[in-house]
């Protein structure tokens, strides 16, 4: 049986991509200065289960894979019905193996003692998380296979947009709302707390536009080193 190497190269590519997007996720959410909006989506989301459920086993990163797999699953079904592309199917295996691996890494974080409240090394701690995360969405995309529902979405932002950068600074401001939206049911409605912006915050945005221009550079660097010219990435 011949051993197909362009496949294997691009299919770990794809699998490191997944996995550099779970642990990016986990240690953003370590540093406590803000995360990206999806995160934080699905950060006060895991908040809202477990003051629901106050019993719960899991720790709060390890729910936010499950948060993160349920909320993938309706964006998907969202973006069947706008596409009508059956090979979404792919894209909910794909958000089922981010999930996953976010779960598991939050095994790992839920461990970890608070870290430093140090400034300087939070802020240099979460822009390592920020560069991890990037890389592995941008590791996803170039591949050509299915990316998990932000990265569809953004795709299919980009098709109106051609502009990487614009389609992820709109799916991440839309993210943002939601997050948003979820800290007021977390923190006014349930918890009847003051607004906690610990996910939400100025480095949310710094976040929101550092992941959009990584991603952008690493797409410009790409097409320089292997010629691509001006093809879109996701081809």
């Amino acid at each position: 049986m011949k051993i197909n190497k362009k496949f294997i190269i691009k299919f770990s590519i794809y699998l490191l991509g997944l996995i550099l997007v779970g642990v990016g996720v986990q240690v953003i959410i370590y540093t406590n200065l803000g995360s990206a909006p999806l995160d934080a989506f699905t950060w006060y989301l895991s908040r809202i289960y477990l003051q629901l459920f106050p019993n719960a086993t899991l720790s709060h990163e390890s729910i936010m894979g499950i948060a993160s797999f349920i909320f993938g699953t309706i964006t998907i079904l969202i973006l069947y019905l706008i596409t009508k592309e059956k090979k979404l199917i792919f894209t909910w295996f794909n958000s089922m193996a981010v999930s996953f691996i976010i779960l598991l890494w939050g095994f790992l974080f839920s461990k970890f003692d608070p870290i430093a409240d140090n400034l300087f090394i939070k802020i240099l701690i979460s822009f390592i998380g920020i560069f991890i995360l990037s890389l592995g969405v941008f590791l996803v995309i170039v591949t050509g296979y299915p990316g998990g529902p932000p990265e569809e979405v953004m795709k299919l932002i980009n098709t109106k947009t051609n502009n990487l950068f614009v389609a992820k600074l709109l799916t991440e401001g839309m993210y943002l709302v939601l997050a948003f939206l979820a800290m007021l049911i977390s923190t006014v409605a349930i918890g009847k707390e003051p607004l906690q912006f610990t996910h939400i915050s100025l480095f949310t945005v710094f976040t929101l536009v550092s992941t959009a221009a990584l991603i952008s550079l690493f797409d410009k660097l790409y097409k320089i080193i292997f010629k691509k010219g001006n093809e879109p990435v996701n081809e």
